[in-house]
């Protein structure tokens, strides 16, 4: 079913438009170009920076100007993933909708819904005639890849008294504080040797779940590169080339090895062990495949030294969570190894490491970069953000649920998320700042399997426009 005859209509005709424009992270420019010309069509005053930040200001209405300035805040950019066999290239394809079953989903792609539908439900919000109040939006670039967006915004563009983030997958959960986090790159040199006789294989794991790796970090999920490397470091074989992951904030679902089996009868059932082995260790909802197919031999492989230490390292080091938060009942720290690439000699790894403590992640950060030191990689910490921490006096969250118990007579839960919010960064640059998180029902985000449901967006569109005009009369 085409998105365009579901309702909220407002809503849904924006979300297709932002579909329709690829919007990956570090690829906005299109897209904040685009909404800012439709908010100059409405009249309304539009503010972008070097980044394309994009902040929107609507003025209120003749004997309203006195109103607090609400700014709902999303992020333009989306996490690149498609299914594996799917042709798709993000930096120039549109993202293609579908409605069925209750949901909205892409055709073999993430969806987009984080953070588009945010977007979406702000815009349409800014053309609400019955919301008289001072109203601005304010979109960021770069979300996915370290809050780029948030981090180089100049201070007018946080001008305001209330920010509701609309970056929260959760219809029944308001969010009032969020993790930190960095990113680490790390670059070995894989000594070279001939190949050695043999039978050339490309080795992958694939079929594990994935997911964000913030929100699903404490689940059973598995990682693709550790435990490939936990399955091909036991058994007998060469290494010529390791890759795997996408992004930095999934956790990876696909890892590839190309080995040389010196003898395939013996090794083959070893490699299938281990990897039953990895198996019983996920949620029994999960499933992993492992698949040895022949390839072309290589020329070269890594040293036999540095295929048992690199291998070794890399299926024991401290992916997932390191402590759980006894306060909020979430993960406290945490680290996701997520992802490796080859060029030639060069490994380049990257992890990130997130918790609602700062000083804990950069000690759970110096832990991962301590765990590889024996092979002296190159090291880069980039994307650092500190986490939000919620503010005990603010009534905003109580605001929050009692409207939507009028609404709908549900309770709503008042949380502390692991994921990483702009928020942290926002209560930096305007400290006067009350803010809050929510969002409609996700499932599924950073993966190709990513929907929403279609009748939470409706609620959460009619939550959010009561909200804001309650708001505005306080």
């Amino acid at each position: 079913m085409d998105i365009l005859s579901l309702e909220p209509a407002a809503v849904w005709r924006r979300f297709a438009e932002i579909c329709a424009i690829p919007h990956a992270s570090g690829n906005e420019e299109k897209l904040s170009r685009f909404l800012a010309e439709e908010a100059q069509k409405n009249g309304w005053m539009v503010r972008t920076d070097g980044f394309f930040n994009l902040r929107i200001d609507r003025k209120a209405a003749p004997g309203r100007e006195d109103t607090p300035r609400i700014v709902l805040q999303g992020h333009l950019d989306m996490v690149p993933q498609a299914a594996p066999g799917k042709k798709f290239d993000f930096s120039r394809d549109p993202v293609t909708p579908v409605a069925e079953n209750g949901f909205v989903r892409a055709e073999g792609t993430t969806l987009g819904a984080d953070d588009g539908i945010g977007v979406a439900v702000a815009m349409a919000l800014l053309a609400e005639p019955e919301l008289d109040g001072n109203l601005s939006a304010l979109f960021t670039v770069s979300e996915e890849t370290g809050l780029v967006g948030a981090a180089n915004l100049a201070p007018d563009f946080l001008d305001g008294d209330i920010l509701i983030n609309l970056d929260h997958g959760e219809s029944g959960k308001i969010c009032v504080g969020c993790a930190g986090g960095a990113r680490v790159h790390l670059t070995f040199t894989a000594p070279q040797i001939p190949a050695p006789a043999g039978k050339a294989v490309k080795i992958t794991l694939s079929g594990l779940p994935g997911g964000h790796s913030g929100v699903c970090i404490h689940e059973k999920r598995g990682n693709a590169l550790t435990m490939l490397a936990r399955i091909v470091g036991a058994a007998d074989c060469a290494v010529s080339a390791f890759s795997g992951g996408t992004v930095d904030n999934a956790i990876p679902d696909r890892a590839e090895i190309t080995a040389v089996l010196a003898d395939p009868d013996r090794t083959a059932p070893l490699l299938r062990a281990a990897a039953e082995a990895c198996r019983k260790e996920l949620d029994p909802a999960f499933t992993l495949d492992l698949d040895i197919s022949p390839c072309p031999a290589p020329e070269r492989v890594w040293s036999w030294d540095f295929r048992e230490q690199f291998l070794q390292l890399l299926s024991a080091a401290p992916h997932g969570v390191a402590e759980f938060s006894k306060e909020y009942g979430v993960p406290l720290t945490s680290g996701n190894i997520a992802s490796l690439r080859a060029d030639g000699n060069t490994l380049r790894l990257v992890f990130s490491t997130r918790s609602l403590d700062d000083a804990r992640r950069r000690a759970h950060t110096r832990r991962l970069i301590d765990h590889f030191s024996f092979l002296k990689p190159e090291v880069e910490i980039t994307s650092e953000y500190p986490g939000w921490t919620p503010d005990p006096g603010s009534s905003l969250p109580e605001t929050a649920v009692r409207v939507r118990r009028e609404l709908t007579g549900k309770e709503t839960r008042i949380e502390v998320i692991h994921a990483g919010l702009e928020a942290g960064i926002f209560a930096g640059g305007n400290p006067r700042l009350r803010m809050m998180s929510c969002g409609p029902d996700m499932f599924d985000i950073h993966t190709p399997q990513e929907h929403v449901s279609i009748a939470a967006v409706g609620e959460f569109y009619t939550f959010m426009k009561t909200l804001v005009r309650r708001l505005a009369d306080q």
